[in-house]
């Protein structure tokens, strides 16, 4: 080669580390410096505030200001010129500032001659980034070893990506199993054990062909005592394609024991509930057949027997009213027990039925009432319990009306295709009836001069709710004067 040529190539190379990004240091196999850039010289100066220029001996002039520094550089120069790559990192302070360079130091031969190569990179950001990220990672690592479920990720060739300290215990105590990074799931399960292997691959599998959530509950023996857990698979999904799956292991045997508990406290209790129900079923039946028989006797009495009627008409109605007490406690144990029927209403009859069955009651010879009936289409509903809802109602409003004159109470029905809305309440234009909402709470017993049990309105009202209806008090200044009641035309519904 010419000189000629030596000179461009020389100047060719000596442009290239001019303007090279990185620092390129080159020395000859005396370690005497041949060529630095700008990026070299400035970064020497500022760490060690040494001018370096080619022909400076780099180790002798590293030795005065950094001496440590210049035996780790002179070995790993003397590795390269023996045909080794080497690489490093080191810190270097400038302007109170410490910054990550990474070293590369590599042997070059030209024509018969040897040199080494130092390039540096300054890596301080991506220190900084890696920094953060292993900080990240950490702070990851703490939350999920402090879950109580046992995870553990897989990606799509079920292989272990990563998993927290309880998924380890979990397997370890529960199989004997120990997890590790990078292997498959299904092969660390142990072989025969219950068909564990297949159970897993199914599960996993149909989690990555079906992209949906899963769960399922197992019972598993871990040190002699049994376990229920609660598995559950979340497929994790990037771009529409699931890389891996999430799966989370809970126990729930103490949620299982607790659920238990009270599933069968439910059943004691409604157990209770259906004795207590025949109890007072059977019990009210004892109770009527004696009042039923003293009714015929005293009848029988009336007709032959005995001249002061007054008496016998108090035995009578106080016994009546016993006897419809007895009826509406009967009513009210099977009131759940008994299904819904759908019965065409004649309300004319009914209500005619209702009001002769009222005659027990005191004072009620002296009501004087009225009806309207505003019907176009059939109305069907529940016909016993209609009767004893009306039955009940008419005897509440009839023990709260002032009898100092002779009252008289307005009926109103007016029939819909999808409902009917029946009404009572006062004719007169200043009504005396006051009618108080808490009428409704089971056994209220109303005014002070009403000689009722208080369990008529609470059986009205959950007559009613059963069939979808309402109970309303219709309300004059604030003041209960009459009662509504809206019950649905079952002829309209699914009975």
């Amino acid at each position: 080669m010419t000189t000629v040529e030596n000179f461009l190539l020389s100047s060719f190379y000596e442009t290239i580390i001019e303007n090279a990004e990185s620092n390129i240091l080159i020395l000859d196999k005396e370690f005497t410096i041949v060529s630095l850039n700008p990026g070299f010289y400035w970064a020497f100066l500022e760490a060690y505030d040494l001018h370096l220029r080619k022909g400076d001996k780099l180790f002798d002039a590293m030795q005065a200001v950094a001496p440590r520094v210049a035996d780790r550089w002179r070995i790993r120069c003397q590795a390269a010129l023996k045909g080794l790559s080497v690489s490093d990192e080191e810190q270097l302070e400038s302007n109170d500032q410490t910054f990550a360079w990474k070293i590369y130091y590599k042997a070059v031969r030209l024509g018969n001659d040897q040199f080494v190569s130092i390039f540096s990179r300054n890596i301080s950001a991506a220190k900084v980034h890696q920094s953060k990220i292993l900080q990240q990672e950490a702070t990851l690592r703490t939350i999920l070893n402090s879950l109580d479920p046992s995870i553990w990720l897989v990606n799509d060739r079920m292989e272990l990506v990563d998993f927290n300290d309880n998924a380890v215990s979990h397997f370890f105590n529960g199989y004997n199993v120990t997890l590790r990074p990078g292997k498959n799931f299904i092969e660390l399960l142990p072989e025969g054990m219950y068909g564990l292997r297949q159970e897993w691959h199914d599960r996993l599998s149909n989690a990555f062909q079906n992209k949906v959530k899963t769960s399922h509950v197992d019972r598993m023996n871990m040190n002699g005592e049994e376990k229920i857990n609660e598995t559950t698979i979340n497929p994790a999904i990037v771009d529409q394609r699931i890389v891996g799956l999430t799966i989370s292991i809970t126990d729930i045997t103490r949620k299982e024991i607790e659920g238990k508990r009270q599933r069968n406290e439910l059943r004691e209790m409604q157990k209770l509930g259906s004795e207590i129900d025949n109890f007072l079923y059977g019990v009210s039946h004892d109770l009527r057949a004696p009042l039923l028989s003293i009714i015929s006797v005293i009848k029988i009495m009336n007709r032959d027997y005995v001249k002061d009627m007054s008496l016998l008409d108090t035995i009578e109605t106080t016994v009546k009213r016993l006897d419809n007490f007895v009826t509406n406690v009967i009513t009210y144990s099977r009131e759940h027990q008994v299904g819904i029927s759908a019965d065409e209403i004649d309300f004319e009859k009914t209500i005619s039925s209702v009001i002769d069955s009222l005659t027990y009651l005191e004072n009620s010879k002296f009501v004087r009432y009225s009806c309207v009936i505003n019907q176009e289409v059939p109305f069907l509903s529940d016909r016993n319990r209609l009767s004893s809802i009306l039955r009940n109602t008419f005897a509440s409003v009839f023990q709260h009306l002032d009898f100092s004159e002779n009252p008289k109470v307005k009926i109103t029905i007016e029939v819909e295709p999808s409902a009917a809305t029946i009404q009572l309440e006062e004719s007169r234009e200043n009504t005396s009836l006051q009618v108080r909402q808490d009428v409704f709470e089971s056994f209220f017993g109303g005014a002070d001069n009403t000689t009722g049990s208080g369990l008529a309105f609470y059986l009205v009202k959950n007559m009613i709710e059963k069939l979808g209806g309402r109970i309303l008090l219709k309300s004059s200044h604030g003041i209960g004067s009459g009662v509504i009641l809206k019950l649905p035309n079952l002829r309209s519904t699914n009975y």
